[in-house]
């Protein structure tokens, strides 16, 4: 029986990485990787997963590596020519702050990537899953009442509205996969995360870059009083959730979005300082900074609906953070 093809775009960012590392250990789809190797890639990765597909007797029957741009026309005729069963679209850049310098990269990766892969799934047949994010919604702030917090947490039918140049593109690519629905009858559908963390997340985000600057007892930057509310999911319960997600779509079931969270919001100085904590390092380290431009107040999603097929966060935030300074303090 032939191996189920999937097209996986961004398989060597810090969560596909982890997905795709899952994936080879337990299952015998054939990907084909296709990544273009930018600054936030992990391509130390590549030789990594050579060798455990060896290591399984999948050698080049359970995984392949391309260095390839998706957002090129050559290379999307490429992939039409390689027919696939099922397309991940998952590379995408996410840094906000650079999106506001410069978005022009955000378009023509974001959504010209991903305008490519829909055209894949178009010409081939194949199913279409698209990594999105929360950042997409119009979020209510929560109400606070003393040590009381009260959550609006977003279900998955809540209104757009993206508040920076980053999270518009992945609004635009969000409507284009309901367009192609509509219009070529592609099945396809979106998986919204909330921040996911863990070890080999770039740099540039806040709980690494906080880990990173505390470790050598360098000052770190906190956006204005860092009171902005965020959610942090640990990448083994994203991975954990994929999976099911994954293997539901396979099946037939054809939910449009879901979304995955773990529902433990906190602020943005509260999460610094938590990992200040775990590592011994004094919260005078903190240096609050002039805000972001246009800075999101919350993120906050509900997830009810992925929880209705057994699915829920195992890693409390504690644990994970301490797992994840463990793992950098291991790696430095």
């Amino acid at each position: 029986m032939r191996c189920m093809k999937v097209l996986l775009s961004g398989g060597l960012g810090f969560i596909f990485s982890h997905v795709l590392e899952y994936f080879l250990k337990n299952y015998d789809y054939s990907i084909l990787n296709v990544d273009r190797c930018s600054y936030a890639s992990r391509s130390e990765l590549i030789l990594v997963f050579e060798k455990l597909a060896k290591a399984l007797n999948r050698d080049y029957t359970g995984w392949f590596y391309e260095n390839g741009d998706v957002a090129r026309k050559d290379v999307r005729q490429e992939l039409i020519a390689y027919k696939p069963d099922l397309i991940i679209c998952a590379h995408s850049e996410t840094h906000v702050d650079n999106s506001i310098k410069d978005s022009a990269p955000f378009i023509r990766d974001n959504v010209g990537g991903a305008l490519n892969l829909l055209d894949v799934a178009r010409y081939t047949g194949a199913r279409f899953i698209y990594i999105s994010t929360d950042e997409v919604l119009a979020h209510t702030p929560p109400d606070v009442f003393g040590s009381a917090v009260k959550f609006y947490r977003m279900r998955e039918e809540a209104m757009f509205g993206p508040g920076n140049p980053y999270s518009a593109s992945k609004a635009s690519v969000e409507m284009l996969v309901q367009a192609y629905r509509n219009t070529y009858g592609i099945k396809a559908t979106i998986i919204r995360p909330t921040n996911v963390y863990g070890y080999g997340q770039n740099r540039e985000k806040l709980i690494p870059k906080t880990i990173a600057n505390a470790l050598q007892d360098k000052p770190i930057g906190v956006y204005g009083q860092g009171l902005q509310w965020r959610d942090y999911l640990n990448i083994n319960d994203f991975v954990r959730a994929f999976d099911l997600i994954f293997h539901e779509f396979l099946s037939g079931n054809m939910e449009p979005v879901w979304h995955v969270a773990a529902n433990q919001e906190r602020q943005n100085v509260d999460t610094v300082r938590a990992v200040l904590r775990a590592l011994d390092k004094p919260f005078s380290l903190i240096e609050y900074v002039d805000d972001r431009l246009g800075h999101d107040v919350a993120y906050s999603l509900d997830c009810t609906k992925l929880q209705s097929l057994g699915w829920k966060p195992r890693i409390r935030w504690e644990d994970g953070i301490k797992e994840m300074v463990r793992q950098y303090q291991e790696h430095v």
